[in-house]
C-alpha cells in the first residue's frame, strides 16, 4: 500500500511539475513579467498533493535552472535567477505548502474559504516576487524605478488575473467530490 502511495504521489507531482510548465508557456508579456497559468496550476498542486504540494514548485524551479526551458519564454539555465521574475518563481514554493496547510486545517471546504486561502497565496507569491523584482532591476540591472512603479508592473497589472485564478481554482477545490483526489 505505502509502495502505490509512493508511486500516486510520484506521478502526481510529475503531472503538476508538466501543467505548471505547460501554464508558463501559455503566457502574455507584460513588462518585465508574463501574464501565465501557472499560479493556477500551483494553486490547484496545494489542494491536491497536500503536505508534498511544494515538491512540484521546487521541482519545476530546479528543472529550469539547471537548463531546461520551462519558464516564460521558453527560458531556462542559471541564468534564470537574475530574471525580474524569478522571485515569483520561489513565491510559487511558499504558496503551495502555504495552500496545502490552510486546506489540511480547513473543515467543511467551500468556495469561501477557498477563495480567502487562494488569494492570501497569492499574496505570499507577491511577498516573494515583488522585493527580488525591485531588486534585479534597480541593483542589478541599475534601472532606478520607484517602489510605486514596482507594484505597477509587477503587481497591480495582474491582480484581475490573479482574482480570477484564485475563483477558479475555489470552484474547482470546493467540489464536494474533488476531496476524494487529495493525497493526505
Amino acid at each position: 500500500m505505502l509502495k502505490n502511495n509512493n508511486t500516486k504521489i510520484m506521478v502526481t507531482v510529475a503531472l503538476f511539475v508538466a501543467l505548471i510548465a505547460i501554464g508558463a508557456f501559455m503566457s502574455i508579456p507584460v513588462g518585465p513579467v508574463s501574464i501565465t497559468l501557472q499560479t493556477l496550476f500551483v494553486m490547484l498542486s496545494g489542494f491536491f498533493l497536500g503536505k508534498k504540494a511544494y515538491l512540484a514548485s521546487i521541482v519545476y524551479v530546479l528543472m529550469g535552472v539547471i537548463g531546461i526551458p520551462i519558464f516564460s519564454g521558453f527560458r531556462g539555465g542559471l541564468s534564470s535567477i537574475y530574471m525580474p521574475s524569478f522571485g515569483f518563481l520561489i513565491g510559487m514554493i511558499f504558496s503551495a505548502l502555504y495552500i496545502s496547510i490552510m486546506f489540511e486545517k480547513v473543515k467543511n471546504i467551500n468556495f469561501l474559504k477557498s477563495l480567502i486561502i487562494f488569494i492570501t497565496a497569492s499574496v505570499i507569491i507577491y511577498l516573494f516576487g515583488i522585493p527580488y523584482m525591485s531588486y534585479i532591476l534597480n541593483v542589478y540591472l541599475g534601472k532606478g524605478l520607484s517602489f510605486s512603479k514596482i507594484l505597477s508592473i509587477g503587481m497591480i497589472v495582474f491582480i484581475p488575473g490573479d482574482i480570477l485564478k484564485c475563483i477558479v481554482a475555489a470552484n474547482i477545490v470546493s467540489r464536494k467530490q474533488m476531496k476524494k483526489y487529495r493525497i493526505e
